[in-house]
């Protein structure tokens, strides 16, 4: 289920917009987070027990599985401190707020997570 929400600031340059989400269904879930400023958009992705898991080449970084449509992406997205915490590239955001925006379901796949996002409710 999608959630929004925004913070206003003194002026626009300092508002922000969140979109959230977390799938009911799934027992590993993961959760989404949209966030977008006057200049900039960010999505991370957010695990609630354990760590996402680092590669060896890139410890700083985790393997991050799109699929839309059938058709499969691999990625890499930074870990943030704590391994609990993605940042994914500007590339693959583009990918998948496209993919929502034009009504299609997506799959993400972190080590043991993996959640399916719902075009249902999305508004960005």
């Amino acid at each position: 289920m999608w959630k929004h929400s925004k913070s206003y600031g003194t002026c626009s340059e300092y508002s922000s917009s969140k979109v959230h989400y977390k799938d009911p269904t799934s027992t590993r879930p993961l959760e989404i987070e949209l966030i977008n400023t006057s200049d900039t958009s960010l999505l991370y992705i957010n695990a609630h027990t354990l760590e996402f898991p680092a590669q060896k080449e890139h410890p700083d970084k985790s393997k991050v599985h799109i699929t839309i449509d059938d058709e499969e992406i691999e990625t890499s997205a930074y870990r943030l401190q704590g391994g609990q915490r993605l940042l994914l590239d500007d590339d693959s955001r583009k990918l998948i707020v496209d993919a929502l925006n034009n009504n299609k379901s997506v799959t993400i796949k972190v080590g043991r997570y993996k959640t399916v996002l719902s075009p249902k409710g999305f508004k960005h």
